[in-house]
């Protein structure tokens, strides 16, 4: 995943500034997590970026977030602005690949959700495994909030299909395809209770953009 790792070096380094103006807004996605969240709570976000929403979070509510990216620009980005906004004694940095995430946890850690915006991207061999590692870390009644593109997604209109679920772009962008059916199948596969299933449409550099989105609790 070197060349994925390089990809994600350049965006935060090229979108520095536009981060920068976004510092402080959290996503929608996130601004709908946290009404589940009870305070002082520990959560796993993977793919943070700057940490917007893990920052949000743990402004809202003490969450302690345990922060990965596979960018050390982001990790870097992330920590300055947690240091403007006071929010670094809530917050862990983990800079590795969404695959070895677990192996750099200690498995001592219980976690009461897992937070994945747009961020999540496995192919459907590679999510079985990491499914069944996230599930030895939550807390039964625990959640897990995912948000990733459909397949009708411009930006998936534009990309080829190099395994199951997963696509590369002209950009080199790898991610996840998701969809309504393909979130109930992994509820009823990892033991979760699907709560909110949803797509939804936002405007991203005047493009109509897409996302489908699940919140589900573990049984």
């Amino acid at each position: 995943m070197e060349n994925q790792k390089k990809y994600w070096e350049s965006q935060h380094v090229n979108r520095k500034n536009e981060f920068l103006d976004l510092e402080m807004e959290p996503n929608e996605f996130a601004v709908k997590c946290i009404k589940f969240l009870p305070e002082n709570s520990t959560i796993l976000e993977i793919g943070s970026g700057n940490g917007r929403d893990a920052r949000f979070l743990s402004r809202e509510k003490g969450i302690h977030v345990i922060a990965n990216d596979i960018s050390e620009e982001a990790i870097h980005q992330l920590k300055a602005a947690a240091d403007r906004d006071g929010t670094s004694t809530k917050i862990s940095s983990i800079n590795c690949d969404v695959r070895d995430i677990f192996n750099e946890m200690s498995p001592i850690v219980k976690l009461d959700a897992f937070y994945a915006r747009s961020a999540l991207h496995l192919s459907d061999s590679q999510l079985g495994e990491f499914m069944q590692k996230l599930n030895s870390f939550l807390k039964k009644d625990g959640y897990i909030f995912i948000q990733g593109k459909p397949k009708d997604d411009f930006k998936l209109q534009r990309s080829l299909e190099i395994d199951e679920n997963y696509y590369k772009d002209i950009d080199g962008h790898e991610r996840r395809v998701w969809s309504e059916q393909g979130f109930l199948n992994l509820c009823n596969q990892f033991g979760y209770e699907p709560l909110e299933i949803e797509t939804t449409n936002e405007v991203w550099q005047g493009n109509e953009t897409k996302f489908v989105s699940l919140i589900a609790r573990k049984i």
